[in-house]
């Protein structure tokens, strides 16, 4: 709760504060709320702050919430965000596309005229000329191709050896960027072992505006359940989303007319168990198909 209300006084321009206690950032946010709701933020600001700065009684000295107790917190607080940011579809069917909206209200690029059905980035003139220049460091100078081979879990990443073998069949014609996450630093060895074509070119460190700039720029997208091909599509950039472990019915790139996702039925589904959603493997795609649906797209 508190972090929604700091995020909508941000949101405001109004002067930052300093403090932990709820009912202080409601009124500095201009918040109006019903008497039912004081009293919900009353409770959750004591427990809050019993949490936070424990008495002698104890971290909480009325006791743990109940799990009911906590599912109204977070509904509160997710109901107060997007009333007052905006996104009253955040669970409405298209959580997915109100997630780009909120990223780039977050991050200060969307254009709030938008609506978030169909989100949009509107990417900082800055970070469009950072990402130039870099290019123009590592002597790329024609037209490329993005790959996002990182993803939050290991099930939906598909091979790291397939994205450098679609990107080794391309390299004729286009420069090949994989883009990789300060938290990838694994991944990114990996490709520095297997990769052995020198126009295949890594790009780390990036902020998520040169990583929206840099995406813009490229013909093509590839890149796994992720971050990055949430923000590849919402700068409208052709993209290829591989999907393995989680559902792509909830979180498809929305404009599909110029985007494609690939799925595959788990020849497996007897016996991984591993999976969030064990029907679908992201290693059954093929990198014959993919680098098909990518050739349609240039």
């Amino acid at each position: 709760m508190e972090k929604s209300i700091k995020a909508i006084i941000e949101e405001n321009e109004k002067p930052a504060i300093k403090s932990h206690d709820l009912f202080r950032l409601q009124f500095a946010a201009s918040i109006q709320l019903s008497e039912n709701e004081l009293n919900l933020l009353g409770i959750i600001n004591e427990v809050y702050i019993d949490g936070r700065y424990p008495g002698d009684l104890g971290l909480l000295p009325q006791g743990k919430p109940t799990t009911s107790e906590i599912k109204t917190f977070i509904d509160f607080c997710n109901e107060i965000y997007t009333k007052y940011i905006g996104l009253e579809d955040w669970d409405n069917g298209i959580r997915n596309q109100s997630s780009h909206f909120t990223l780039g209200r977050v991050l200060k690029l969307v254009d709030t005229d938008i609506e978030p059905e169909l989100p949009q980035l509107t990417v900082p003139v800055i970070a469009i000329l950072e990402v130039k220049q870099k290019l123009v460091t590592l002597n790329i100078n024609r037209p490329f191709v993005c790959f996002c081979p990182g993803a939050g879990s290991p099930y939906k990443r598909w091979a790291l050896e397939n994205f450098i073998k679609v990107a080794e069949e391309l390299l004729l014609s286009y420069s090949c960027i994989f883009i990789f996450g300060l938290d990838e630093k694994d991944l990114q060895v990996e490709f520095e072992k297997i990769s052995k074509s020198t126009g295949i070119i890594a790009f780390t460190g990036i902020s998520v505006p040169q990583l929206a700039a840099l995406i813009s720029m490229a013909k093509v997208n590839i890149s796994n359940d992720s971050g990055p091909m949430h923000v590849s599509c919402a700068v409208n950039c052709p993209t290829i989303a591989l999907f393995g472990s989680t559902n792509s019915k909830e979180w498809f790139p929305y404009n599909k007319n110029i985007h494609k996702v690939f799925e595959k039925d788990c020849a497996f589904y007897e016996s991984c168990g591993i999976c969030e959603r064990r029907d679908y493997c992201v290693q059954d795609i093929t990198y014959s198909e993919v680098i098909e649906g990518v050739n349609k797209m240039l």
